[in-house]
C-alpha cells in the first residue's frame, strides 16, 4: 500500500496539468467606449481595432466564439491591438459608427491607426480564426511599417 499511495498522488498531479490546460482563458479584452480605446491605442503605440456587431446577429456570435475565443488570436489581439465593439443599434458611438461603418453587414472589423483614424484593414463577416489571425497581423504590420508623424 505504501508504493501504490505515490503513484495515486503522482496521477492526480498530472491529471490536475493537463485539466489545468483545459481551463477556459481570458476573453479578448473589449472596451466599450470607443475614445478611451483609441486613447489607450494612441498611448501604447497599438492598433485600433473597431468591431461593429449587434446581439441579434448570429455571425457576430460565431466571431466572438470562435474567432476571438481562439488562444492564438486572443493572445495576438490582448498584446497587439487595442479592441473596442460598437453595438449599431444603440446611439452611443453614432458619430464612429456614422464616420466608419460600411453598413455591408456585420460583424465588421475594422483595424486602423488610432492617431489617424485610418483605415488599415477591414473585413465583414465571419472567418476562421486562421483567417482573422492573418487579417490582423497583415494590417498591424502596415501600422508597425509606416512612417512616424
Amino acid at each position: 500500500m505504501r508504493r501504490v499511495a505515490p503513484l495515486i498522488g503522482l496521477a492526480g498531479l498530472l491529471l490536475l496539468g493537463s485539466c489545468a490546460s483545459q481551463l477556459p482563458q481570458p476573453p479578448v479584452e473589449i472596451r466599450s467606449s470607443y475614445d478611451r480605446a483609441r486613447q489607450e491605442a494612441i498611448d501604447t503605440g497599438r492598433p485600433l481595432l473597431v468591431m461593429f456587431s449587434a446581439p441579434w446577429c448570429g455571425a457576430c456570435k460565431v466571431l466572438k466564439e470562435e474567432g476571438l475565443g481562439n488562444n492564438r488570436v486572443r493572445e495576438a489581439l490582448n498584446k497587439g491591438a487595442v479592441v473596442t465593439e460598437i453595438n449599431i443599434d444603440l446611439g452611443a458611438n453614432a458619430s464612429v459608427k456614422r464616420r466608419f461603418y460600411n453598413e455591408d453587414g456585420i460583424p465588421y472589423l475594422l483595424l486602423m491607426d488610432p492617431k489617424k483614424e485610418s483605415r488599415l484593414a477591414d473585413m465583414t463577416g465571419y472567418e476562421s480564426p486562421g483567417h482573422l489571425l492573418e487579417w490582423f497581423q497583415a494590417g498591424a504590420g502596415k501600422m508597425a511599417s509606416a512612417p512616424k508623424s
